[in-house]
């Protein structure tokens, strides 16, 4: 009987998401219809044959333990995307691993320096404006395979790149940077048959964008934000906080606060071409969210992208309201730390992130608390300590110049 009647739910949980399946599928249609100026009753005429879709090129602005992986799964999942998780991640990693050679092979068989620190963020816009390109010889091997002695995990794991699984099964024979260059052209033909580019980064700031928004007329940015008292607390749970809290909250809060006022101007500056959302809206509202997504990308939805979006969230199982879609697994993974933050630390990042928590419209959360481990502090390097780090180099060469 208890067999019968999980089998009974289960049904009706399949029956549901067929159903918001298909009302979801025909609002993407009925949305683009409009859009192109065509009702249901509006006839139409066709050229023969199929035209090959424009491509875009986005870029996913934000910033660690943000769920950034979730809306990067949105083009992941979709096979005519060419996707890249966190290109810079290796470079910014070995940059500070005094072991790093100071030369990167391209994948063109070039080479070329290793930048400077004070360099780093002209070299991430260049590398952004070649990768949105497809222009992949010109991207370091250090990026497009990287960690070659430990198997190239990071590049392969958890199916990141599910489009460039041939290109990846060829990097995988070698931990040699030369041959895995030779590689390199399985993944330029899935880039140049794509219709999306997508890039997400966790190292790459509003500051940097303008640059790469007037070389790349098309591209369109997606910039992520969470509350931070969220992301925060999931560093320090998941042990990669290298800081303070102190330290933490003012360095995450400084480069949102920073990104917010200059995404504001080039908001203006540039209507159309970026997105503000927040990864709690993604969360409790999966489906919306995916779909204004592609709406603000002139793209469908794909309906194997739809699919993974339902099952992966949970979306539209409510027992008791068939279209209810706010309480989801991925909803209660976002809030869950509502009831785990001490009340210490969420007065302290408060305090620090008042204008971040206002500006972003989230306010004072209620104060649930429960027990909590502190994690085993690990080095980590933000980009307000660079900055802070360059200042205090060019005041100290200013005194000595006196």
């Amino acid at each position: 009987m208890l067999t019968d009647v999980k089998l009974q739910k289960r049904t009706r949980r399949a029956l549901q998401n067929d159903i918001l399946r298909q009302k979801v599928t025909n609002d993407v249609t009925r949305t683009a219809s409009t859009a192109a100026g065509i009702s249901s009753t509006t006839k139409t005429t066709t050229t023969p044959g199929p035209k090959p879709a424009p491509t875009t090129a986005v870029l996913i602005l934000t910033y660690q333990r943000s769920g950034s992986s979730l809306i990067g799964e949105l083009f992941n999942q979709n096979p005519s995307a060419f996707y890249l998780f966190e290109p810079l991640w290796a470079l910014y990693e070995n940059k500070i691993n005094p072991t790093f050679p100071s030369t990167l092979l391209l994948a063109n068989g070039n080479k070329r320096p290793m930048p400077a620190t004070e360099d780093f963020g002209s070299f991430s816009q260049e590398l952004i404006t070649n990768m949105a390109r497809c222009d992949l010889g010109q991207v370091p091997m250090e990026i497009l395979a990287p960690f070659g002695d430990d198997g190239h995990w990071f590049f392969s794991a958890n199916g990141r790149h599910k489009a460039l699984a041939k290109y990846i099964d060829c990097i995988k024979k070698d931990n040699d940077a030369k041959k895995d260059a030779l590689c390199v052209p399985l993944a330029q033909a899935v880039c140049d048959n794509s219709t999306i580019r997508a890039i997400k980064t966790i190292r790459f700031r509003m500051w940097m964008l303008e640059r790469v928004l007037l070389e790349n007329p098309g591209m369109k940015v997606i910039h992520l934000f969470r509350d931070p008292r969220a992301s925060i607390l999931s560093r320090f749970t998941s042990t990669q906080a290298g800081c303070k809290l102190e330290f933490e909250a003012s360095a995450r809060c400084y480069d949102m606060s920073k990104d917010l006022t200059t995404g504001g101007h080039l908001f203006k500056k540039y209507p159309g071409r970026i997105m503000r959302i927040l990864y709690e809206d993604m969360a409790d509202y999966p489906m919306e969210t995916a779909q204004k997504i592609h709406m603000f990308l002139g793209k469908e939805l794909p309906k194997n992208v739809l699919d993974w979006v339902l099952e992966n969230t949970a979306a539209g199982v409510n027992d008791t309201e068939l279209f209810e879609t706010t309480r989801a697994n991925s909803s209660e993974t976002a809030h869950a730390w509502e009831l785990s933050i001490p009340t210490d630390m969420a007065f302290k990042i408060d305090e620090i992130c008042y204008d971040v928590i206002e500006e972003l419209g989230i306010g004072i959360l209620p104060l649930v608390q429960k027990k909590g481990r502190w994690c085993i502090f690990q080095n980590h390097v933000a980009w307000a300590t660079i900055e802070v780090a360059l200042q205090s180099e060019a005041i100290l060469k200013n005194h000595e110049d006196e």
